[in-house]
């Protein structure tokens, strides 16, 4: 079935708040063995080089970046995470959670 003019116009309004472009200036025999190596394990271009980027960007975060966010999966607000952190640093009482939410 045909992608209707509505959803074409919705994706392309979600797509110009939410995406961006990155032109990567590489040499043309990099470029070449590059797609063909994609080509022959199923993979799309596009696919390995975002995987790539968020990989780089998570190991970039460090272990404080990724306590942060997994600490925000599990509900805990930016005040807790702060206090947290802080009673970590510091070991005064003040920032000791009251309970550990797991």
């Amino acid at each position: 079935m045909p992608v209707s003019d509505a959803k074409k116009a919705s994706n392309a309004k979600w797509d110009a708040a939410n995406m961006a472009y990155q032109t990567v200036k590489v040499n043309k025999t990099l470029l070449e063995e590059f797609k063909e190596l994609c080509a022959a394990n199923g993979d799309k271009v596009n696919t390995v080089l975002r995987e790539a980027m968020e990989e780089y960007v998570k190991k970039g975060r460090g272990q404080s970046g990724n306590m942060i966010l997994d600490l925000r999966a599990k509900g805990w607000s930016d005040t807790e995470i702060t206090n947290y952190i802080l009673w970590i640093e510091t070991g005064e009482e003040q920032y000791k959670p009251n309970e550990v939410k797991e």
